[in-house]
């Protein structure tokens, strides 16, 4: 159906525990945040029991499809352009309405959307338009390359393209600080105003395109609560004093950013549009932190193994997915990934888990190293080589995923649900089907 009311902003605000939000806005003049805490509808979701299956591309793959993991088998990161199941977003569009599509995790592109732009994990292509296509390819480049935190050419336009002009004194402070924390190489804030000028700028091409329906996708937060909850001043914690300051909390420096742009979001549109913020799952800190490596270029250190043709498609963080040519090399990646140990002067570990078998051409697996130590060596049979100038340091994980979500929203009209899963949540939204499921 054709939706008359109000445009729907849709903003993914991925793994935020708001839990943990509340306990910074009893404290700290947090006005955005509080209204959020304060909104019309609430409601808590819930989703897989599984832990393997918590991931935010798992479920927010639920989410779009109405479907559970046990239905529609989505493991993967970058899955969705495998997958032929009907997407309410989908139906949206095919039904007359104007959609856009600003970093959904695990979304694939559909022939209607108005505007298209992947999350910077999935090997899809963004709408044809200039605009997404130059930030299409910055999101892809920064966040995969956040290690390094450089930037090529086309990254400056991009951002540029996301700032836009600063018109107010809280844009051009914004710009400053990024400015600021981009030479101190502080990864909380910079994941957090990446958030702030990608929300913003998706938020105004809506408009300007007069959107019916826009999802936009945040992942600050998220990252900011695995790598740095354990120095929330509410968790209590410790990670070595070489990673962060015991006395700073990067949570807290995260939130107020978070707070300025929601301040923005309800002023400038919460009159006259319909918000709905969700979070799909949320995260519970660890009692020990767990050091994260990536490979440089997963290419360069794999074919020393692999000797025969191969692309590698890197994933988020430590997960990659290797695709041959011929199938029968598949066993010979296998039995590699099994098989690959870790050696760091004083013991021998595995080098690869979560291995998965996609297809008969693909396999998916992750890089689990997990020790503070980089001078290490990869080997495998009568191969080593060493890691020292092949890898980089991607964060200490201080949180895991919790089933948990909240959903909250300025519509007024629903007042009698306050629990659902995960994907009977669009039921809720958009009133798809005239039955909905709460349990």
């Amino acid at each position: 159906m054709k939706l008359n009311k109000k445009n729907k902003f849709i903003i993914q605000f991925n793994e935020a525990n708001f839990s943990l939000i509340k306990k910074y806005v009893d404290k700290y003049p947090l006005d955005g945040l509080k209204k959020i805490l304060d909104s019309s509808t609430v409601i808590h979701t819930t989703s897989e029991n599984e832990y393997d299956k918590l991931e935010p591309w798992i479920q927010w793959y639920s989410f779009y499809s109405n479907l559970k993991f046990s239905e529609h088998k989505v493991l993967h990161l970058g899955d969705c352009l495998k997958t032929s199941h009907k997407l309410f977003t989908e139906e949206l569009s095919i039904n007359g309405n104007d959609v856009g599509i600003f970093g959904s995790m695990n979304l694939r592109p559909f022939y209607k959307y108005k505007i298209y732009i992947p999350d910077a994990w999935t090997n899809s292509r963004s709408d044809s338009s200039f605009s997404s296509r130059i930030i299409t390819s910055t999101l892809k480049q920064i966040i995969n390359k956040n290690t390094k935190l450089s930037l090529s050419m086309s990254n400056v336009i991009g951002i540029f393209l996301l700032i836009g002009i600063p018109r107010s004194l809280q844009s051009i402070k914004i710009v400053i600080k990024s400015l600021k924390f981009f030479f101190l190489k502080s990864r909380a804030e910079l994941a957090s105003l990446f958030d702030y000028f990608f929300t913003i700028y998706s938020l105004k091409r809506s408009v300007n395109n007069k959107l019916d329906i826009s999802f936009i996708f945040m992942n600050g937060l998220a990252h900011v609560q695995h790598h740095y909850m354990l120095n929330s001043e509410f968790v209590g914690g410790t990670n070595p004093s070489w990673y962060v300051d015991k006395n700073k909390d990067p949570v807290l420096n995260s939130i107020k950013i978070y707070d300025e742009l929601f301040k923005y979001l309800f002023k400038k549109y919460g009159n006259s549009s319909e918000i709905w913020i969700i979070t799909g799952l949320t995260q519970y800190p660890y009692e020990n932190p767990i050091f994260y490596w990536r490979f440089d270029n997963h290419y360069k250190v794999l074919s020393n193994f692999l000797k025969f043709k191969f692309t590698v498609n890197p994933r988020m963080t430590r997960d990659f997915e290797i695709v041959v040519d011929k199938s029968e090399n598949l066993i010979k990646v296998y039995d590699f990934l099994k098989n690959a140990k870790i050696l760091d002067g004083r013991s021998v570990s595995s080098a690869f888990g979560h291995i998965d078998k996609v297809n008969n051409n693909s396999i998916f697996s992750s890089f689990i190293y997990e020790k503070e130590q980089k001078d290490i060596c990869l080997s495998y049979n009568e191969i080593t080589i060493p890691l020292y100038n092949l890898i980089s340091f991607v964060a200490i994980k201080n949180g895991g995923h919790d089933n948990r979500g909240w959903v909250y929203s300025n519509k007024k009209e629903i007042n009698d649900i306050d629990h659902t899963k995960i994907w009977n949540l669009s039921d809720l939204i958009f009133k798809t089907n005239s039955h909905l499921q709460t349990n």
